[in-house]
């Protein structure tokens, strides 16, 4: 399999945490550079995590610290793993000093706004609203938290699995001017080719925020009332101890969010339809700043 081509060298960080990407393989240079678009640039060192991507006569090769994490003949699923392996390996990295929250996190006005709960609960429907209406991006799936109660970025490019998203056209979200589009393709475990949708917000934030509120969304998928509610600091670190990315055992991810989490944050659960309906609700009852 001899395609290779002039390298392509990336260097960047996540949470401090430094990064080098070394691309031999002109297939996958398109999808590396869009999956790591958003991240800090670094200067030239000795990386953390060091990850190469090669080829032979038989097959592409993802490798970190010399270590081989996959091989294939597809460029494309070269790319879905090396994105699978960068969020697992930085994470690994970390050990507590950050806890990698399951959130989508925005910022204004001095303070970070987090959406966090499982997948599906409409955390990130919410996040691109905020982006839409003018918030700075830090996630919008690892929510990076200290134990001072602030929140750092890890902006991975938005993805959405379908072609259309349930609240935003494509047409709305490309000539609102705070995202760009780009995709790559990849087989799945059948073999069957799949589009993963690339979007990436222009207004991204460098810095940590402190932790202004957290809400707790849950898309019913219908329309009707939106209901706001707060919710016990006990119910809710109870209920976010499962997403915390380094899969500690709950006592543990429990006592570490209520290390992390500010003790006067207010935290609300958010019952909604439609997204844009439950953003006006929250603007009104001031749980999110005008930007």
């Amino acid at each position: 399999m001899n395609i290779r081509s002039q390298p392509l060298c990336l260097y960047f960080q996540i949470g401090h945490v430094g990064i080098r990407v070394l691309c031999e393989v002109s297939a996958c240079h398109d999808a590396i550079k869009a999956l790591c678009a958003l991240y800090e640039p670094a200067e030239a060192g000795s990386p953390k995590l060091d990850f190469l991507i090669s080829s032979d006569a038989e097959s592409i090769s993802l490798s970190c610290n010399s270590n081989v994490l996959w091989k294939s003949d597809d460029s494309g699923e070269i790319a879905a793993a090396f994105e699978l392996h960068l969020y697992g390996q930085v994470a690994a990295s970390w050990g507590t000093r950050l806890l990698s929250l399951h959130a989508a996190a925005v910022a204004t006005s001095g303070r970070a706004i987090l959406f966090a709960g499982a997948s599906g609960s409409g955390k990130s429907s919410l996040g691109t609203k905020a982006l839409l209406q003018g918030f700075e991006y830090l996630s919008d799936e690892f929510s990076l938290l200290d134990n001072a109660g602030r929140v750092s970025p890890f902006p991975r490019p938005l993805q959405w699995g379908k072609i259309r998203h349930p609240a935003f056209t494509h047409n709305q979200m490309l000539a609102s001017g705070i995202f760009t589009k780009t995709s790559y393709s990849f087989p799945d475990h059948s073999g069957k080719m799949q589009t993963s949708l690339l979007w990436l917000p222009k207004k991204l934030s460098r810095k940590s925020w402190r932790i202004g509120a957290l809400v707790l969304p849950r898309f019913t998928g219908k329309e009707g009332k939106t209901v706001l509610e707060p919710v016990r600091r006990s119910q809710a670190l109870m209920e976010l101890a499962p997403e915390i990315h380094q899969r500690l055992p709950a006592t543990d991810g429990i006592r570490l969010l209520h290390e992390y989490l500010p003790q006067d944050l207010p935290i609300f659960r958010l019952r909604y339809g439609d997204v844009h309906t439950a953003w006006q609700h929250l603007i009104q009852e001031k749980i999110i700043p005008r930007p």
